[in-house]
């Protein structure tokens, strides 16, 4: 069965009616902050706040964060969106870039927990991450470039506004990273958060997740839809099943799954096997 021209138009209608959109809201699993130092051995790991770009003493700092993203989608989910939320309540003055770059190796993060305004760091505690280390010990394991193993390419570039209060980053290859993410679990090391390091005092501070103020933690919010939830209430169930075989016995528009604007049997197959997967 072809479709016309005007049933197409229907066809993107119905579609876009029945993709609603479900979200999770992710808090992070582990953070911490790189304080530039040629020892290696001064971190944050427990404390309230991260950190990105340089201190007035010419010190660069790198925060280092991860969500863990296993079942946080349903298997067969389409991904619409990925925005980091980042509470800055501190800065420097000014405006200045930050970052985002995939991480390449894993990292940690210890019980170290700075006094004060924490933008000095404190004594490096076992595991935690460091400017030299991914893991402080003895002998701990080295970062292979100081400062992070990080992808070169960022996932996001955004512009610091020179005022206090929520910060996002959410760009198209943000959904990519998360997405690969969730496919081989093994390769999310999270990210890295880079900011203006030419120039001093260009520090930003960030809520950590063990800040005391819950609602200000880093946060992953996730959108997505399920393309068997016919009905868009965000479950799939037998009715959204009988919705299609409906529309796929009537020859509707909307029985176009595979989106080839033909209605045959590998659309039913497609959509009984999304079906099955529960999403």
């Amino acid at each position: 069965m072809r479709l016309s021209p005007a049933k197409i138009v229907l066809a993107s209608m119905l579609i876009s009616a029945a993709a609603s959109a479900a979200t999770v809201t992710l808090f992070a699993r582990k953070d911490n902050t790189l304080y530039q130092s040629a020892a290696g051995n001064i971190s944050n790991g427990a404390g309230d706040y991260l950190f990105t770009g340089k201190t007035a003493q010419n010190v660069a700092h790198r925060a280092v964060i991860s969500f863990n993203l296993v079942g946080a989608v349903p298997d067969g989910a389409v991904i619409s969106d990925v925005t980091l939320f980042m509470t800055v309540s501190r800065f420097s003055g000014g405006t200045h870039p930050v970052s985002l770059h995939a991480l390449t190796r894993d990292w940690g993060e210890g019980t170290s927990n700075a006094s004060s305004n924490e933008g000095q760091g404190t004594s490096a505690s076992l595991n935690d991450a460091t400017w030299t280390k991914a893991f402080f010990g003895t002998p701990g394991v080295l970062w292979t470039t100081p400062g992070g193993d990080f992808l070169t390419a960022s996932d996001n570039d955004n512009v610091f506004g020179g005022l206090t209060g929520v910060m996002t980053f959410t760009t198209p290859e943000m959904i990519d990273r998360v997405w690969a993410w969730i496919q081989r679990p093994a390769e999310n090391f999270g990210w890295i958060m880079i900011g203006e390091e030419t120039f001093t005092s260009t520090s930003i501070r960030f809520n950590s997740r063990t800040n005391p103020d819950a609602t200000s933690r880093p946060k992953l919010k996730i959108t997505y839809r399920c393309p068997a939830d016919r009905d868009g209430n965000n479950v799939v169930d037998m009715f959204d099943y009988l919705d299609f075989v409906q529309a796929f016995s009537d020859g509707s528009p909307g029985a176009d799954f595979n989106g080839d604007l033909t209605i045959d049997f590998f659309d039913y197959l497609d959509y009984v096997q999304t079906f099955a997967r529960g999403c």
